[in-house]
Order: structure tokens, then sequence, then C-alpha cells
């Protein structure tokens, strides 16, 4: 098992606005973990000092549709 980070970000300024920490067997593991959190903001998932793979933000249509933060604590691998 792998040591994963995954950072939110606000979107305007690109300040870090909350990790989850979570271990996951492969990256598309943990990538489907950090999925299953997605807001509107960008976030980006790292294991150790590599990045995985960022998401930029959302559109605001999607806040209409119901998508308007992470959900960290649905985390697990």
């Amino acid at each position: 098992m792998a040591y994963y980070r995954l950072y939110f970000f606000d979107g305007a300024g690109g300040h870090i606005t909350g990790v989850a920490e979570f271990e996951a067997h492969s990256d598309p593991a943990a990538i489907a973990a950090a999925e299953a959190t997605r807001g509107i903001a960008p976030m980006e998932l790292w294991c150790a000092e590599r990045p995985v793979r960022r998401w930029a933000a959302l559109p605001a249509a999607a806040v209409r549709r119901g998508r308007n933060g992470p959900a960290a604590s649905s985390l697990s691998a």
C-alpha cells in the first residue's frame, strides 16, 4: 500500500484549503478514491514527492448540479 495526499485549492489564488491523507494499493485506486470526493475546487493528488494527478476547477454549472465541495472524510482505499 502506498500513502497519498489529496490537496484541495481555492479557485482564485491557488492556496491550499485542505488536505486528505489516505492509503491505496495503486495510483488508479487512489485516483478513484479522489474522484469520489470531487468538488468544484481544483485538486492535486500526490504520492510522496511524486504528483499523480491534477484536477482543474469545475465550471459554475457543476455547482447547480450539487457538486459544491470536497468530502474528504469519504476517502477510503
